[in-house]
């Protein structure tokens, strides 16, 4: 496999905020960002899918089986589970990488187009809408959490957190997996029996 562009990766961050000016001028500078998640897990996408999305950057995704229910459109990212080997999807790169009108179309959602009209419903008409001035997101998508929790709604049967098996006890993932699965039951306790949240319960 032979992907014929320079590579780079920013060995060192200064500031724990995932979102901070250096590292997204960094990753704005390429056309491509490898977003490959800790785990394939159902609804987990983080910031390796958002920060390359925010500044124009094409990601190369691998992670979530669902994340195509929240990509602005459906080039707005190079999901890798859609080739069977590496060498496919280097041949894809490359071609996409000489052919500029072509690589355009991957970012499109930054010139305000938006295809997917699950996302744009969800952000529109959802309990914790993003285009309301009611509330803040944040608390309101908390407020909606408890709300879901407290009325026993379920949208999915869940095995374990974002049905993702627990990872081996030598993954540096496998803390993160035992933390949200705590606070996951702690939040369940307290709405279900209506007890005070500590402020620290894992």
């Amino acid at each position: 496999m032979e992907i014929k562009s320079p590579i780079s990766r920013l060995s060192k961050i200064d500031s724990l905020d995932l979102y901070n000016g250096e590292l997204l001028k960094f990753v704005s500078k390429y056309k491509f960002a490898i977003a490959f998640e800790n785990a394939v897990c159902q609804d987990y996408v983080t910031e390796k899918l958002w920060r390359p999305l925010l500044v124009g950057t094409v990601p190369i995704y691998l992670g979530s089986p669902s994340v195509e229910d929240w990509l602005p459109n459906k080039n707005s990212a190079i999901l890798a589970k859609h080739f069977q080997t590496p060498a496919q999807l280097a041949e894809f790169l490359n071609k996409i990488n000489k052919n500029d009108s072509l690589y355009e179309k991957f970012r499109k959602h930054k010139y305000g187009e938006i295809e997917n009209g699950f996302l744009k419903n969800a952000l529109a008409k959802g309990p914790f809408g993003m285009t309301t001035n009611r509330d803040h997101p944040i608390p309101a998508f908390e407020c909606f959490v408890c709300q879901m929790v407290y009325e026993g709604v379920k949208t999915r049967e869940a095995k374990s957190v974002y049905d993702c098996p627990r990872p081996n006890p030598r993954n540096s993932w496998e803390h993160h997996w035992r933390f949200g699965d705590c606070q996951s039951k702690a939040l369940v306790n307290s709405v279900k029996n209506n007890v005070k949240l500590e402020v620290d319960p894992c």
